[in-house]
């Protein structure tokens, strides 16, 4: 009954934000106590508060993070469709010339080995899947057709695709960064708010016979306690609080000022493949 202190207080769940509030202000109050055993105990509570902001600031950053690496990889994977399949209608136009010629049949051989089918079955890959078949499709054509690509003017293409393709696989490993999950946050904002629940105890054994004084050093709690009840009542949510000023931070829209993300594009149809 008695293993966890918090939820025998009659207080809302506190966020980073009121735990960090409350200790800025209860520190010079506490320090004007002088008490060791408070002292301590409050010195407990800033270090769990200081974990716990670390692990919120990691968690909120990734939320931010993550998606904005995928918007780039996903701008990227435009930009290395539309350039793979400048390749081959550039590498197909030889191709399908008339009559016989040597730019068409190094055009031929290099397409029947390449991309017999085209690009659509390279661009409609995952991102995954698509970075590593262009990586390997660039590291053929130029180990095995370097003087088709001179012969035919293509190299260019292939430098800007190769270049194209460095960066999309840069911003896919950003996509995949270390996960720091809720639990983690969760667990750390229990901890903090465990550490600041005996502070309160600590606080109150101390002046156990004097509850006036009791309200006056927890002075700043109760300021949070009353803001937070007040937010709840109206919006029915826990508020986030400016840990400077004890304020409630407002919702505000985010994504309002947001740039569209760029959507895949397929084109309707490959080039018919080579055939003789």
């Amino acid at each position: 009954m008695f293993d966890k202190l918090y939820p025998h207080l009659e207080l809302y769940q506190y966020g980073v934000g009121n735990l960090d509030y409350c200790h800025k202000t209860l520190t010079p109050i506490l320090e004007g106590v002088g008490d060791e055993k408070i002292l301590a105990q409050n010195q407990r509570f800033g270090d769990a508060l200081g974990e716990a902001r670390e692990v919120k600031y990691n968690y909120e950053n990734q939320k931010q993070a993550g998606p904005l690496a995928r918007k780039k990889a996903a701008a990227r994977d435009v930009q290395v469709d539309r350039n793979l399949g400048l390749v081959y209608r550039n590498v197909d136009g030889f191709a399908q010339m008339e009559g016989d010629s040597e730019h068409k049949t190094a055009a031929r051989e290099m397409l029947e080995d390449l991309l017999p089918n085209g690009v659509h079955g390279i661009i409609t890959q995952t991102f995954d899947e698509q970075h590593v078949t262009v990586d390997e499709f660039l590291t053929r054509v130029r180990q095995d057709y370097a003087d088709t690509l001179q012969l035919l003017g293509t190299t260019p293409m292939i430098d800007n695709l190769e270049r194209l393709n460095t960066r999309f696989g840069e911003e896919l490993k950003a996509t995949d960064m270390k996960k720091v999950p809720f639990s983690d946050f969760k667990a750390a904002l229990a901890v903090a708010q465990e550490e600041f629940a005996k502070l309160i105890f600590v606080v109150c054994a101390h002046f156990l016979h004097e509850p006036d004084e009791r309200n006056r050093v927890l002075a700043p709690v109760i300021e949070q306690n009353e803001r937070v009840a007040a937010y709840i009542k109206r919006r029915g949510t826990n508020p986030e609080i400016d840990p400077n000023t004890g304020e409630v931070i407002e919702d505000q829209d985010d994504d309002a000022d947001d740039e569209p993300v760029d959507t895949d594009v397929t084109p309707d149809a490959d080039p018919v493949p080579v055939t003789e």
